[in-house]
């Protein structure tokens, strides 16, 4: 309750001062009043511990709690309300409290133990950090229960004498919703949810105190404000009496429309939360280089390229049992854009136009599981291994919008854990707007060799199984020669694209082999318009090149192999690696220049003339890049550098899919470019893998982080057990050591801010003196004056009816402004003496948290 302040000065004699009409209203009586604020205390109380104990789940007994709340708060009220005896209610309380807590101290010792284990234990699983434990002795469950419970209610003495005072003594509508409010941070801090009907609870009192806020804060008056009436003290709004009873109405109805276990949060509000909690990945999104981007790649910009070394994914292979990895499966390229249209300058997206017509023959992401789907719906197991694995991903400096995933996804493979959405038939990026993925998982068939068409597959399906067809008893010889056209070449060398299986032939198909027989008819199509597209002009360049280099294709899908080997050489042989190209004019084709003039480059450059090349002679390629990564070492996290970023080449095959060809030259500056994606010189990681003779042989791996693998469930960053090889001591002391850091950082924010506080009303107020005292006093009284603006505009603010300065200070302040001479000293300690008495009643007056701001923050008084 604000003070009384000190009465106005008499009007000067002769004048007559005239005030808008104030109705004071009689005071309250006092049962009125101990009933208005013990229904607040009680239902915001009772809403803030509920709130804690069904978030941290405490096994309390409701019945005494609430019978001892309840007459804490009435004496709490009584204590602050009553004209006389409060001093006598307070000592009688807080001497019953102190023989109940000296009486109650075994117990109640033990239940604290038993309720900060409750609450450790929560923010433990929250925080993925083992937290230590409060020793408790063993007790049964009765036991506990009558603990936690004493210990509570030694707690609501203190808890409901402090919001009682707040409401009825101070009457604080802030000050009450921020005790309230810290209760349940406790929780919410940490999306440690309470259940709906206590939260329920706390929000009714904080909308009652919305209501009448104004009812809490005002003396017993009606004020005219802004042309409206409000009744002040402990007199009820009527709009009070039905508001609450709405609000609380709109909140069951919201209870009953939308179930807890049934509702779920909208994405952009879950991104959002994600990124303040995990990072937006700003920084990683600046650096730039291959793999940090998945919208367009700008190759006119170009230039030299440089990598740190340091850890910049973490990935983890999991290999089917028994499995014997050869080299083609020592390297794994995880892709994270594809660039589909080249411009002369930038590889970008497929374009909306071709991404609606694939929308009219597939779903997003089946091109992305065609490897899978023929491994599993028609395999050849004398020409793929078809071994699968479970790959598992957590982004270091890596751009989180980036999802790294490998070839040959699972078919059917869920990707609502990995928070990502497909991009057209090339990629998958993450659907979190604001922080990315930054752990995954997922399962994967191995690349497969390049060279089986979808002819092959088909024919090779019949002829296994003998089925007699429409055409004679040999089903699957009637398909290759129709695959062949009557002639005589080698399965191999079919050209998959043009083969479409006769009616016959798909109908004892089952309907997951009839849906992807139509999936890969339609797409042999549709890669023949974007993926054999080059800029006007460069088609006749590519010729030419292609010619003098003896570079042709023979009929026949597979017959690509034979070209990719001849390109590869022909670029190793002519063109040099390097991470300093030669700058790209502008206005020139990068792939002209490149193969033309300058001739070095590095992965990108290779690349992009790579994609040129095989699309000048009608192979459907495209541009693809992101990391290389070690995929040999079984059950082991490996770290992989930055320096293993990559760029390399796409080519379809129609019975497979997209498959990634290597046509940068083998260099030690680009460890991507080794068979194993480790460049000499590393170090082995540890831990068991498949295919010992190929690692030994092989070229050492970055060195393995001991974090074990993430748990099966999607989440910002994966979960983690020990392994065999670590102890429980030494996984406590991990986490622990980096807390002190913070703990101490924390500690030191909250230390300055008072301090840096005072500091600042310190120098403004030394400020003022110097101002004020300054030996020109014509400037010191002008900067007095506006001062005394200030503290007049503050004063009027807190009263009633418009107030208007005293004339003589504008006097005094022209005077010193435009006055031939000095300002006498008289005037100017008349000006310092009345500040010195505004911020004396200013003091008093303002309420505590106003007053506060005033004197500390904006250094007023």
């Amino acid at each position: 309750m604000a003070r009384p302040r000190p009465a106005p000065e008499a009007p000067p004699r002769g004048e007559l001062l005239l005030d808008k009409p104030r109705l004071q209203l009689p005071r309250a009586s006092t049962a009125f009043a101990v009933l208005y604020y013990t229904l607040f205390t009680l239902l915001g109380g009772f809403g803030a511990l509920c709130c804690f104990s069904t978030a941290f789940q405490l096994a309390l007994r409701p019945a005494p709690l609430l019978v001892l709340g309840g007459l804490c708060a009435v004496l709490g009220v009584l204590q602050s309300v009553l004209p006389k005896g409060r001093v006598v209610v307070f000592a009688a309380g807080a001497l019953v409290w102190g023989i109940a807590l000296l009486y109650f101290s075994e117990p109640a010792a033990e239940g604290a133990g038993r309720v900060l284990n409750c609450v450790l234990r929560m923010y433990s699983e929250k925080l993925r950090i083992p937290l230590r434990q409060f020793a408790v002795p063993e007790a049964t469950p009765q036991q506990e229960i009558y603990a936690s419970t004493v210990f509570a209610a030694m707690l609501l003495p203190p808890f409901f004498w402090a919001l009682s005072w707040v409401l009825a003594r101070r009457r604080s509508a802030a000050a009450a919703v921020s005790f309230t409010g810290a209760i349940l941070s406790l929780s919410m801090a940490l999306s440690i949810l309470p259940e709906f009907w206590a939260l329920c609870l706390l929000l009714l009192f904080w909308c009652a105190l919305l209501l009448s806020g104004p009812v809490l804060g005002r003396r017993h008056r009606v004020l005219d404000e802004r042309r409206r009436f409000i009744v002040c003290g402990a007199a009820i709004r009527p709009v009070l009496l039905v508001l609450v009873p709405a609000a609380a109405l709109c909140m069951l109805l919201l209870y009953l429309l939308f179930p807890r276990d049934t509702y779920a949060r909208p994405h952009f509000v879950n991104d959002l939360r994600s990124g303040f909690i995990n990072g937006f990945g700003l920084e990683a999104l600046l650096q730039g280089g291959q793999g940090s981007n998945n919208n367009r790649i700008a190759l006119d910009d170009l230039r030299e390229r440089s990598y740190s070394g340091k850890t910049a994914m973490r990935v983890h292979y999991e290999w089917e049992d028994g499995a014997a990895l050869g080299e083609a499966q020592q390297k794994d390229y995880l892709k994270s854009f594809v660039g589909s249209v080249y411009t002369g300058s930038s590889w970008e997206k497929l374009p909306q136009g071709d991404v609606d017509a694939l929308e009219k023959f597939m779903a997003p992401g089946r091109v992305q599981n065609m490897s899978a789907s023929f491994a599993t719906l028609f395999p050849l197991p004398g020409l793929e291994s078809g071994l699968r694995y479970n790959l598992a991903v957590e982004s270091i400096s890596t751009n989180p919008r980036c999802i790294f995933t490998p070839y040959g996804l699972s078919a059917g493979e869920d990707i609502s854990g990995l928070q990502a959405e497909y991009v057209g038939d090339g990629f998958l990026r993450s659907s979190n707007l604001f922080s990315g993925t930054h752990a995954y998982q997922c399962n994967a068939v191995c690349r497969p060799e390049p060279g089986i068409g979808y002819g092959l597959r088909i024919s090779q399906y019949w002829a296994d199984r003998g089925i007699a067809g429409a055409e004679g008893d040999d089903p699957g010889r009637a398909l290759m020669e129709e695959l062949a056209g009557g002639g005589d070449l080698p399965p191999l060398l079919y050209d998959g694209r043009a083969f479409k299986a006769p009616d016959w032939a798909k109908q004892p198909l089952s309907r997951e082999q009839l849906a992807l027989v139509e999936l890969t008819e339609a797409y042999n199509d549709f890669v023949l318009g974007p993926y054999l597209q080059l800029p006007e002009g460069l088609a006749g360049f590519l010729e030419e090149y292609r010619a003098s280099h003896d570079m042709s294709l023979p009929q026949g899908e597979g017959n690509y192999e034979y070209f990719l080997t001849q390109m590869k050489e022909v670029l190793a042989g002519s063109c040099r690696y390097t991470l300093k190209p030669v700058p790209v004019p502008e206005g020139r084709d990068f792939v002209e220049f490149f193969l033309s003039e300058s001739k070095t480059g590095y992965c990108v450059h290779f690349a992009t003339a790579a994609v040129a090349l095989c699309r000048s002679a009608g192979i459907p390629a495209r541009y693809a890049e992101g990391y290389a990564v070690p995929s040999g070492y079984n059950g082991v996290w490996v770290d992989v550098p930055d320096r293993n970023a990559h760029a390399w080449l796409e080519v379809y095959f129609s019975g497979t899919g997209w498959v990634p060809v290597e046509v940068t030259p083998v260099s030690p500056d680009a460890p991507a470019t080794y068979y194993n994606a480790q460049a000499p010189g590393g170090g082995a990681p540890g831990g068991e893998g498949h295919g010992q003779g190929q690692q030994e042989a092989a070229s050492p791996s970055p060195s393995a982080s001991p974090t074990p693998r993430p748990r099966a469930s999607a989440s910002p960053r994966p979960s983690v057990a020990p392994t065999e090889s670590e102890s429980p001591e030494m996984e406590m002391e991990d986490y622990e050591k980096p807390l002190w850091p913070l703990a101490l950082g924390f500690m030191g924010v909250l230390l300055l801010v008072p301090v840096g506080l005072v500091v600042n009303r310190a120098v403004r107020r030394r400020y003022r003196k110097k101002a004020f005292t300054q030996p020109d006093r014509s400037r010191a009284a002008l900067l007095l004056y506006s001062h005394l603006l200030r503290l007049h505009a503050l004063e009027a603010s807190l009263y009633y009816g418009e107030r208007k300065p005293p004339e003589y200070w504008e006097e005094t302040a022209l005077k010193a402004r435009f006055a031939r001479d000095m300002l006498p000293r008289e005037d100017l300690q008349r000006l310092a003496a009345d500040a010195a008495r505004m911020e004396k009643i200013l003091k008093i007056e303002l309420p505590t948290d106003r007053r506060l701001y005033w004197m500390y923050v904006r250094g007023l008084l």
